[in-house]
């Protein structure tokens, strides 16, 4: 089978250019897929299992076959499942790439099953003896997988039509020659080289990973091919005195190749070669997954810009428990300069001058880093145009292990430390927060005892709280608030009576409640927190601490639609947070919730405003990518509609939406907003059918990832409930917004506090145009009963209403709506036409009852409106004179029939053609009154012109035409 190409690769690392041999076992894999590929048994599963050791070659071996036939499949796919966090992300990003909907694992491989293209999907690391892959393999007719396992009973995965290879060390020329290249041998060594390689071969197992790491110790001089033996001996027998279980391990004289390197670090004097042992014990603390470096310079960069503001914190203890390869950097290294000359490593861009020299990188981070690869202890990679480093997950259990409990906790403590500063980085974090979520997990994933063992009990906690607003920033609030709530019980803390000293973790608690739904304790905590922190009483690290507690509160009073209590919270603060730099977080962050509070009380003008200025602070200091910043700009686009500026709204949207498919995986909440927002702006400007599309995609994923009471949630299915009704799919409308009326009638705050009137409304609407009147009737009945007597919406609902009564034939009921609607709607100014409208509708319903009296009273007022307040051609004015003749000619009036029908007929006369309607009716109205006051000729005669009329304007079975037609034949046959 052929197609045109890989439209998807989804793999991200790059290949190993010195891997040599395994070339059977290649063609085997290779043969066999392009046999599956080419018809012979193609639409069964095709699974294959390599197993063996770590470092042997097996994810190579996958590397190697996935790039060979790259072009024969349509898409492919990698995924490390070494953990099922890991597993789960990545194949979430396989739905973000194929735009599929989905929230789990098992929703992602369901989807793979049904494609139709051939793909190909790496399972790597499945290492786990106790779980059940099964649930990551699809099955599907075109998928072929390939799976790498250390566990030998891992060969069960494979299919009868499949292959399972069990990997074994490297023969002895291709091991050999993997040495050299490693150690970057002359092509034309001597023959004593060749002997030397064959004995480290040897002494190797002829094992890939432990040759290549031997081969880079040489290559970058540190001793020869001849020298490494004595060297590999001496860590050999040092690893069995010292870590006797992992030198007796099926991987000790593996590690020991890693301990030469090790040892040659710590004897050494260099710095570089120190700082590469110490990042190297620190990075073990994380994941062995793909890290961007820039993690390091972030942290660097906060170090700098934030020691100062730090001591307010009171987290002096973490910065001097910070690496040392991050200190405070020269000033010299802060110029531009020196920036790009440390950066050229990060970036992969080769210096052109020749000074040797002038290539090592300025930066400790970046020289430390550029040593362990050169020894092949980390693997450098670019993705996403951003440099990772990762390990082997051998190396990185090595660089774990090797470590004594003393040096555990010294290593952990600086992982600590360094990625809370990093978290200080919000741009930074917004994109790489995928990335960097395993390695956060990592460090969050101990005991809570062994967190605080030995570490200031406070500063401990307040890094802690840090990372949990990495998980914020991740969406990730269930995980922030297990953790949390762990920690607080360590601590012997009270979810409802806040500990000041830990202010950071409730307030983060607070958000992530607020986000899960509980408002009321949500803004419980963060009341209990700002009573405890007036500003102005404390130092300047703490009065903004409050600041940033006000910004929580005023976050969620605008969510939970209480706008007036933002105001007159950050109202007062104003003159804080002017004094704070343009640029602080803090004050840009309560310029945005003031903003939104003042939208929200009708002040569109200065919402519109200050959300303009915020904007373009947050662009400058955060970048397009920030939360905070997108969130301003949503809002903004959202006022700047209410002014009627409709397009420029929509443009800004669309770029944003933009930024956020760049930065955002498909199911995170903020992305969704944007599109949300945009659907509902593409409604309001008529463009219906767009609206549709975008929020039809929307409301499923905002389905998985919230409640079902979620406002954001609410407010989508609310939008699409319109917009199908205004394309007549109105059972559509029904469907979507019954459970939603549902939610909207318990007990809850949501952003729009008419939300609830605008649903029964819509859904009225809905049921109406099914034929489920009765329903309609049943809702806006409760809906009138509690709005308020001055709501503009009880004028809809009672329209509503009225309609709801015609259609279930509830005469008396619609009489007394009609009669409620009237009095309510006299008592403001409206429109002539509508007030005449109004009564002339009543008049009818009278008459329909049979209380011509009434009939007759209601059409006389709307006569009477009428010629007082519109013109005498005015069509409504023109219907309730005809109304009210009518009316009179059924209580025996016939003379004031006729003069009044007399009348409309001459306006008519003057204004319409004689085929028009209405004015064939008034005739024929006309010629009855005459006849019914006893001038039959004027009758007859006025009668004939309008039968004469019809018979060249209408058809013969039209009811009108048949009507004057029988009417006139009476008239004779009575004559």
């Amino acid at each position: 089978m052929r197609i045109a190409g890989c439209a998807h690769w989804l793999v991200q690392r790059p290949l190993n250019p010195i891997f040599t041999g395994r070339d059977e076992i290649l063609k085997r894999i290779q043969d066999l897929l392009d046999l599956r590929l080419e018809g012979e048994g193609r639409y069964d599963p095709c699974r294959i299992v390599i197993t063996g050791l770590g470092g042997m070659g097996k994810s190579e071996i996958c590397l190697k076959v996935a790039n060979h036939m790259r072009e024969r499949f349509w898409a492919v796919f990698w995924v490390d499942v070494s953990s099922k966090e890991q597993a789960k992300t990545a194949f979430l990003d396989i739905a973000q790439r194929l735009k599929i909907i989905a929230q789990t694992a098992s929703e992602v491989k369901r989807a793979l099953e049904n494609l139709r293209q051939p793909w190909l999907l790496v399972l790597d690391n499945a290492d786990d003896v106790d779980f059940d892959y099964s649930e990551f393999l699809p099955s599907g007719r075109q998928g072929y997988i390939l799976m790498t396992s250390r566990i030998a009973e891992c060969s069960k995965y494979a299919t009868s039509t499949g292959l399972h290879e069990e990997l074994s060390e490297l023969g002895k020329d291709d091991a050999k020659r993997l040495l050299l290249k490693a150690a970057r041998a002359d092509l034309n060594h001597r023959q004593a080289e060749d002997d030397e390689a064959r004995q480290i071969c040897e002494l190797l197992g002829n094992h890939a990973l432990a040759i290549i790491q031997a081969g880079s110790y040489v290559a970058q001089g540190y001793c020869t091919l001849r020298q490494y033996p004595a060297l590999f001996a001496h860590r050999r027998k040092t690893l069995l005195q010292h870590h006797p279980d992992q030198a007796k391990s099926r991987y000790g004289d593996i590690f020991s190749t890693f301990e030469v390197v090790a040892e040659m670090l710590d004897a050494s004097e260099e710095q570089d070669h120190r700082d590469a042992l110490a990042l190297l014990s620190m990075i073990a603390m994380l994941s062995h997954n793909p890290l961007p470096i820039q993690v390091f310079e972030a942290a660097k960069q906060t170090a700098v810009d934030e020691s100062e503001e730090l001591k307010y914190q009171g987290l002096i203890w973490q910065l001097r428990n910070l690496p040392d390869v991050l200190e405070r950097p020269e000033p010299r290294l802060l110029s531009s300069g020196g920036i790009k000359q440390s950066a050229r490593w990060l970036i992969g861009v080769k210096s052109t001058r020749k000074d040797s020299k002038a290539e090592l990188p300025s930066s400790r981070v970046v020289g430390a880093l550029s040593l362990l690869t050169s020894l092949a202890l980390v693997t450098r990679s670019v993705v996403d145009n951003s440099v990772m480093v990762s390990m082997h997950p051998l190396v990185h259990a090595w660089a774990r292990d090797r470590q004594n409990s003393k040096q555990i906790e010294k290593s952990w403590t600086q992982a600590l430390c360094t990625m809370p500063f990093s978290s200080f980085a919000t741009q930074f974090w917004t994109v790489q927060g995928l990335y960097l979520q395993p390695h956060l997990l990592a460090i969050l994933d101990r005991d809570m005892k062994e967190m605080f063992a030995g570490r200031p009990r406070y500063a401990t906690a307040r890094l802690l709280s840090n990372l949990t607003s990495a998980l914020l920033l991740l969406t990730m609030d269930a995980k922030c608030l297990d953790f949390l709530d762990k920690m607080f019980v360590y601590l012997g803390l009270k979810v409802r009576k806040p500990d000041l000293e830990h202010w950071a973790a409730y307030n983060n608690y607070s958000i992530a409640l607020g986000h899960k739904g509980d408002d009321d304790t949500a803004v419980y905590i963060l009341q209990k927190l700002y009573d405890g922190l007036r500003p102005g009483t404390f130092s300047k690290g703490q009065t903004q601490n409050t600041l940033q507690i006000a910004c929580s509160l005023s976050t969620v009073y605008n969510a939970t639609a209480r706008p007036e209590n933002t105001i007159s919270l950050l109202e007062p603060l104003m003159s804080s947070l002017q004094n704070l730099p343009s640029h602080d977080i803090v004050r840009m962050h309560a310029e945005t919730c003031l903003g939104e509070a003042y939208g929200q009380t009708g002040k569109t003008q200065e919402a519109a405003a200050m959300l303009k200025r915020a904007a373009q602070m947050q662009l400058e200091a955060l970048g397009e990518a920030a939360d905070l910043y997108g969130d301003t700009q949503r809002l903004l686009a959202f006022y700047m509609s209410d002014l009627g500026q409709r397009n420029e709204a929509i443009s800004m949207l669309e770029q944003l939406r933009i930024v956020q498919e760049k930065h955002r995986p498909v199911l995170h909440a903020r992305r969704l907003l944007v599109e949300a927002e945009l659907g509902r702006q593409y409604l309001k400007a008529g463009r219906t059918a767009e609206a549709i599309r975008i929020l039809e995609v929307v409301e499923p994923l905002q389905a998985k990832i919230h409640r079902s009471n979620d406002p954001s949630l609410l407010e989508t299915r609310l939008d699409l409930g319109e917009a199908y009704l205004r394309v007549e799919e109105c059972s559509k409308t029904v469907d979507i917004l019954e459970p939603v009326m549902l939610a909207l009638s318990q007990p809850q705050r949501v952003r729009v506090p008419s939300s609830r009137t605008v649903c029964a409304l819509r859904l009225s609407k809905g049921y109406l145009f099914t034929s489920q009147a009765d329903k309609a009737v049943s809702i806006l009945q409760g809906e009138l009963s509690v709005l308020p007597e001055d709501s503009s919406w009880r004028t809809s609902a009672m329209e509503l209403l009225i309609t709801a009564f015609q259609q279930t034939t509830q005469l008396d009921q619609e009489i007394k709506t009609r009669e409620t609607y009237q009095e309510h709607q006299l008592r403001f100014s409206i429109h002539p036409s509508h007030a005449v409208r109004m009564r002339h509708d009543l008049g009818k319903a009278y008459a329909r009852a049979g209380r011509h009296g009434d009939a007759i009273r209601s059409q006389e007022e709307a006569v009477a409106t009428a010629k007082a307040q519109l013109p005498e051609e005015d069509p409504i004015r023109l219907t309730a004179q005809y109304e009210l003749a009518r009316q009179l000619l059924t209580a025996d009036r016939a003379q004031e029939a006729r003069d009044l029908t007399g009348n409309v007929v001459g306006v008519l006369q003057k204004h319409r053609a004689e085929t028009d309607l209405f004015r064939l009716a008034c005739e024929h109205q006309l010629a009855y009154a005459c006849f019914m006051v006893g001038d039959k000729p004027e009758a007859m005669e006025t009668m004939q012109k309008v039968v004469d009329t019809q018979a060249k304007a209408l058809s013969e079975d039209h009811s009108q035409r048949i009507l004057s037609e029988k009417t006139l034949t009476w008239f004779k046959e009575s004559t």
